[in-house]
């Protein structure tokens, strides 16, 4: 798997993605933070669901995680990106 990764590394190296691959690993960027913070609470409620009820929720556990990360990015850090924004410019005019 290590050796996918870094070949897959390589390959992405050389290639020449178009305008609107950009504005996509973008807002996956975005996203990457919150799904960051967010996947361990998540994965820790659905594995005591799992265990409690002995179905497997891999699927569900990647849905619900993406769910709430984008509900952090959107709720959360968008505005509050704005706010900061607002408040360099701001300081900047002074």
């Amino acid at each position: 798997m290590l050796a996918a990764l870094v070949a897959a590394f390589f390959l992405l190296l050389r290639l020449n993605p178009a305008p609107s691959t950009a504005r996509i690993d973008r807002r996956l960027g975005d996203l990457s933070y919150a799904l960051y913070l967010n996947q361990y609470a998540v994965l820790v409620v659905f594995s005591s669901l799992s265990m409690a009820t002995g179905a497997p929720v891999f699927v569900a556990l990647i849905v619900c995680g993406l769910a709430v990360s984008l509900a952090m990015y959107v709720l959360i850090e968008a505005p509050l990106g704005q706010i900061r924004s607002r408040i360099r410019l701001a300081a900047q005019s002074r």
